[in-house]
């Protein structure tokens, strides 16, 4: 029986479903039904206006640009990751069909300054906040590292990463995007094992304990919250 661990195998490939008959021809997906809207969008090609809700979100495929009403432009390719913030006004130009994982809130107090471009290469981008070792190590001598990019609500947008090694770790709510590396992580409730690969969507509860095995260095990209 599924455990709805995993939201997609390769959030990259998963079926969108009919589009929409606009401009855009736009798609999209829900996958979280007990925490922040979260999903997948996909349009394009083409071009078309918006007002924009609170939003971050990281492109998978795909290319273009946005265009904000002070004449700012963000282009669009995979790895990017962007801010929106509500009642932008904006214009999408999309060249290449584009992919992209969201997360988004219409809550009132969301907004605020800030740049628009939170990563040019989420795959890439360097992490300053070292976890020091301690007893959560298992095996090895992994390195963890993190970097919180925005706020949505109660949603918090990161990266982490960690070289190989065996960690053991309580989780929070949260869903992981895996950007790079390999490895796998057993739930002890349920004896659950998934193996972890680029395109994976991990869908993590508050309390849970996890083994993570790390076979090759791991990136994720994190959307965590807090329950009220």
């Amino acid at each position: 029986m599924s455990t709805g661990r995993v939201l997609a195998a390769d959030a990259g490939a998963v079926d969108l479903g009919a589009r929409a008959a606009d401009v855009l021809a736009t798609a999209t997906v829900a996958l979280v039904e007990d925490g922040p809207e979260l999903g997948l969008w996909e349009a394009g090609p083409g071009e078309d206006t918006d007002e924009e809700v609170d939003e971050v979100f990281l492109v998978l495929s795909g290319s273009g640009e946005v265009t904000f009403e002070d004449g700012s432009r963000v282009s669009l390719r995979p790895g990017v990751l962007v801010r929106l913030r509500a009642g932008d006004r904006t214009i999408w130009r999309v060249t290449e069909r584009l992919r992209k994982l969201y997360v988004a809130t219409d809550d009132q107090g969301a907004g605020g300054g800030g740049d628009r471009v939170l990563a040019g290469d989420a795959t890439a981008l360097a992490l300053t906040r070292e976890f020091p070792s301690g007893q959560w190590v298992i095996g090895g001598w992994p390195t963890a590292r993190v970097e919180e990019l925005g706020r949505l609500g109660s949603a918090r947008v990161g990266l982490w990463e960690t070289t190989t090694g065996v960690v053991a770790d309580i989780e929070q709510d949260e869903c992981l995007l895996v950007l790079s590396g390999s490895g796998t992580v057993r739930f002890e409730d349920d004896g659950e094992a998934v193996d972890l690969h680029p395109g994976l969507l991990l869908r993590l509860r508050d309390g849970e304990r996890a083994e993570w095995q790390v076979g090759t260095d791991l990136r994720v990209l994190s959307v965590a919250w807090s329950r009220s």
